[in-house]
């Protein structure tokens, strides 16, 4: 089994009716949920790929990129999850659908509403090719002076959750655009825009940190994907050089290299495209 830090939610129902229906031009929920997980892949932290309706109770941070089509079985898990710990990010667009692909008659984000502390007031369908700017509050600082989401703006009205980002350069100036609520001994997240992948890099960077999630092998290339398996005692790293120059991949303490056969420590070469085994006993 891997070590659980991140899960991040795909929802096969979302994917449909946003095909159906984009809510404004150019939007992908393809799209979307790629921009989220290019972003935890890039930290180098363990990802699990789950559905809606999966047990979250392992996973310091869940990520859901958009629940559009809400089933009421979904929220008290979510809502649980939540407050014995767990920290949750929320996409733009979520809760506007029940099951039966219906628009809710209630505010948005609909059923997730009191999980996230916040309502939507008002909405701006921006289009893909529109970009909006925003810039962080004190609580939100940690992910830089200002970044730039597109496609849709929530203008949001918090209840109970504290501001982490507000609107920049729009007549909705000063609006908050991103919230974070405390429920519990966690924290539900709403992002109100659809981010560029900056925006991304850096909301991902900030909720691991956030949720104590640490990277696998924190100081490893760009283009090189790391992955981990424990079992009876064990950890098996797995590493992968997706690009076509060779990579020195720091590690901290002693390896066995199963492919190479050889123990090794500092740094691992990798040859273009190539992948190394690891194993060492866990907590060595």
């Amino acid at each position: 089994m891997p070590p659980k830090a991140v899960a991040i939610i795909l929802s096969y129902d979302d994917r449909w009716t946003l095909r159906l229906q984009p809510n404004a031009p150019g939007m992908s929920y393809d799209s979307i949920w790629l921009t989220y997980y290019r972003a935890l892949h890039k930290l180098g932290v363990p990802i699990d790929v789950v559905p809606p309706d999966a047990d979250l109770s392992r996973y310091a941070l869940v990520v859901a990129p958009m629940l559009h089509v809400v089933s009421e079985a979904y929220v008290q898990p979510l809502t649980d999850y939540v407050k014995k710990g767990g920290h949750l990010v929320m996409g733009t667009r979520s809760g506007v659908k029940d099951i039966a692909n219906r628009v809710v008659n209630q505010p948005l984000p609909g059923l997730l509403a009191d999980l996230c502390g916040v309502e939507v007031a008002e909405y701006d369908a921006l289009g893909a090719q529109t970009p909006v700017r925003l810039a962080f509050t004190q609580r939100g600082q940690a992910m830089g002076e200002h970044a730039v989401g597109h496609t849709w703006a929530d203008i949001l009205r918090p209840h109970g959750a504290h501001t982490l980002a507000t609107y920049i350069g729009t007549f909705y100036k000063g609006e908050p655009a991103i919230t974070q609520h405390d429920v519990g001994s966690g924290t539900a997240t709403y992002v109100g825009v659809i981010p560029n992948q900056d925006l991304a890099d850096a909301l991902a960077h900030w909720a691991t940190q956030w949720a104590s999630v640490m990277p696998l092998l924190p100081d490893k290339p760009a283009g090189v994907e790391v992955t981990a398996r424990d079992k009876a005692g064990r950890r098996f790293l797995f590493l992968l050089n997706h690009t076509g120059e060779s990579q020195f991949v720091p590690v901290s303490g002693v390896y066995r290299d199963l492919l190479a056969g050889v123990a090794v420590h500092g740094k691992v070469p990798l040859a273009p495209f190539d992948l190394a085994i690891l194993e060492t006993d866990i907590g060595a």
